[in-house]
């Protein structure tokens, strides 16, 4: 790997925290979350991926409980939107 993709990967990783703050702290909350998930709604013979598209929703909303800026706050709506729209389309395909 180049040192271009190195400094491209730093300021990715710089401007994150920025937008959504420590990644131990968002990071924790994410897994509190899929951990409640896991718990609640996983059926016991594996995730399926109607759980994967409500964990990433859960991903998302972990990130806006930071208060991040306004431009990753939309982001992460949109983002939030299109997961849900994911998640009813596997559930229609499971009706």
């Amino acid at each position: 790997m180049t040192d271009k993709f190195f400094e491209s990967l730093l300021a990715t990783l710089a401007q994150r925290e920025q937008d959504y703050g420590p990644p131990d702290e968002s990071h924790e909350l994410i897994a509190e979350a899929w951990t409640w998930w896991l718990r609640a709604a996983a059926p016991r013979d594996g995730i399926r991926p109607m759980d994967v598209a409500a964990m990433m929703m859960l991903l998302k909303m972990a990130r806006l409980a930071h208060g991040p800026t306004p431009e990753a706050r939309r982001d992460s709506i949109l983002d939030l939107a299109g997961y849900a729209a994911v998640l009813a389309r596997l559930d229609d395909d499971n009706t």
